[in-house]
């Protein structure tokens, strides 16, 4: 099951983690020909997932809010839709984008199913 930081969702969509890669820097010159290139390190590139979960309530969804916007700045886990797992991730952002009455439910994570939470992370992977 999809999870960011040992908190399980229905699904994690969008943004997938780009493995660390060189940085090349083009350097040129006014007035010189040519161009010459400078490598900077490897660094990785920061995503965002849209993270889907069920709540049992309005309060339960603030809750979860609260949690997550405690992770900032801490490395966590990562399980994303596929199964892969990623360790060390940073979280950079976390947005609290939608929390919805739900009417009928089937399935999910919660057991009263109440509400549909949102929530996108912005995150970057450390190796």
């Amino acid at each position: 099951m999809p999870s960011i930081g040992g908190t399980s969702f229905i699904f994690i969509r969008d943004g997938r983690p780009q493995p660390l890669g060189q940085i090349v820097e083009r350097v040129t010159r006014p007035g010189v020909n040519g161009v010459k290139y400078r490598l900077e390190g490897a660094q990785p590139e920061p995503f965002v997932v849209t993270a889907v979960r069920d709540v049992d309530s309005a309060a339960a969804h603030k809750s979860m809010m609260a949690s997550f916007v405690a992770m900032r700045g801490t490395l966590v886990n990562l399980v994303d839709d596929l199964g892969n797992g990623y360790d060390r991730v940073m979280v950079h952002r976390v947005r609290d984008v939608q929390c919805k009455r739900l009417l009928t439910v089937s399935g999910g994570v919660s057991l009263l199913k109440a509400y549909l939470s949102v929530f996108e992370f912005e995150l970057e992977l450390t190796e």
